[in-house]
This record gives structure tokens, sequence and C-alpha cells, in this order.
């Protein structure tokens, strides 16, 4: 979050200014223009370097010295919704970080995201609300997207829901997206790319709302369902991979959906150290 401020003095037409007006009143002796001149010069550039000097320490000071919040899931089994000073709300998943000040600037509202999480953005036309990660910047007003970051391949997916945000690598004009609803971008070291989300079940981690009343394999089923509540969920029996399954399930623990596919796939569930069999 960098505060800029850009002051602009013309040194030499200010002093030069300042310098006529004090001859054209007598204060200046003809012999010693050019050593006044110069002595008013260095007053002048004394002055405005303190100055800046000081204008810029304010700033950095103030700055420095913004408290930062840490709202992390790292070690928790539990989808934190955190309330952001603007009225934002972000959902943030599991094994995720987001640092955000206590209170955001004139100009901007900038957070730092490590993982994944659900942005639902508030209105604020005067404040951009930017979201960086991994070198990367979302630009937006007023929106709800999904963000999720990998940090071993620097890859950064952007889904929008509502609205449409400004996506892109910082220093990289190649790597630019516009993304509208319903599209996600993809910056990763090598490209940027957008395209079409047809899945109803991209925000599952979130909703726990499963839609595969379109007909869906067992293994993709299973796959989803690992990736929504962080298990490890395995069948046993194979032959159930390629299974056509048309059901729903709507904001189910993940219990009830264990005991509804043990149920019409008459299996039993076996629940070991770090997976759960369906055998």
């Amino acid at each position: 979050m960098d505060t800029k401020n850009k002051n602009t003095y013309n040194i030499d037409a200010a002093w030069t200014n300042l310098y006529n007006r004090l001859e054209n009143n007598g204060l200046l002796h003809e012999q010693k223009k050019s050593i006044s001149v110069y002595k008013l010069g260095k007053i002048a550039a004394l002055f405005i370097i303190s100055f800046a000097m000081a204008y810029w320490a304010f700033y950095s000071y103030t700055e420095k010295n913004i408290k930062m919040q840490i709202a992390d899931t790292r070690q928790s089994n539990n989808i934190k919704t955190v309330l952001l000073p603007d009225g934002s709300i972000v959902d943030l998943n599991l094994n995720s970080q987001l640092t955000y000040p206590e209170n955001f600037t004139n100009t901007e509202r900038t957070v730092e995201l490590k993982g994944e999480a659900f942005f639902t953005i508030a209105k604020n036309p005067n404040k951009p609300f930017i979201i960086e990660t991994l070198g990367k910047e979302i630009k937006v007003l007023v929106t709800s997207f999904n963000i999720k970051t990998d940090v071993k391949t620097k890859q950064v997916k952007v889904f929008v829901k509502t609205g449409k945000v400004r996506f892109y690598e910082v220093n990289n004009s190649k790597k630019q997206l516009t993304l509208e609803a319903g599209f996600v971008g993809i910056i990763d070291k090598n490209t940027a790319k957008k395209q079409k989300i047809n899945d109803p079940n991209y925000l599952a981690w979130k909703t726990k709302y499963f839609d595969f009343s379109y007909g869906e394999r067992m293994d993709v089923i299973i796959k989803k369902l690992n990736a929504a509540y962080h298990v490890n969920i395995v069948l046993e029996n194979k032959d159930l991979n390629n299974k056509i399954v048309y059901t729903t399930y709507n904001n189910h623990s993940l219990d009830t959906v264990l005991q509804l596919i043990a149920i019409v796939n008459n299996l039993k569930i076996e629940k070991k150290e770090n997976k759960i069999v369906l055998k």
C-alpha cells in the first residue's frame, strides 16, 4: 500500500521573482546582486529540502503505523467471514490469509490475500478496491468475485459472480484482463487468459450447494466434495468411478452427504486417519 505524493517546485522562477521585487524596492545593492541571488537560492533550496523531508517523514510514519489486521484460517477447520472497515465482506476459505488495515486510506482500499476467498465489495466510486496477491492485482469498484491462488505455480484465478473486475500482473502490460460476470481469468508465469465458466459448483466451497442434476460421474463428484470439504474421500470400488449420478446436495454437512451416497450405492463408510473410504 504505497502513498504517492508529488510536489513540483520551480525554484529558479520563484526566487527570480522574489529577487526582482527586492530590487524594485531598493533592498539590493547593484554590486551584490549575483551574491544575493546565490544566497537566496541556497536558502530556498534548504527550505524546500527541509519541507520535503518533513512531509515525507510524516506520511512515512503515518503509513508505517497504520494498524494491520490479519484473518487466518491456515490452522482452522472452518471458513471465516470477515467484515472489512468499509462494509465489504470476505469469506475466507481454509488454508488462507487476509491482511487488511484497521482503516482504509482516503484514496483506496487495499488488502492482501494468500489462498482463496470470495469478496463482496461495498460500493464506493471514489475509492477503488484492490486485492494484492502473488505480484498480481484485482481492481474493482463494486462487485462479487472469487480469488484462488497457487503459491507453487504463481497462478491466480479470479471468477466474477457479479459486476466487472480488472485483473492484471503488476508492471506487465501484456498480462491484463477485464472480466465480466460468469468469466474466470487466469494469470500464471506464462499466460493471461479468460474463459466462460459453466460449472454450477464453482463456489461450492463457500455455499455447500452442489448441483449434479445434469448427470455427473461419481469420481468427479467425489473430487468436488474433497475440494469443498477439504477431505480425502476414496471409492474402494473403482467400478463406481464411471457411474453417472443425478442429484443435488443443498448445504448439507459432510456426514449427511456421505450417508446419502452410501445409502444410494449400498456402501459402508470407514474413516481412517487421513481419508474416508466408501466401500
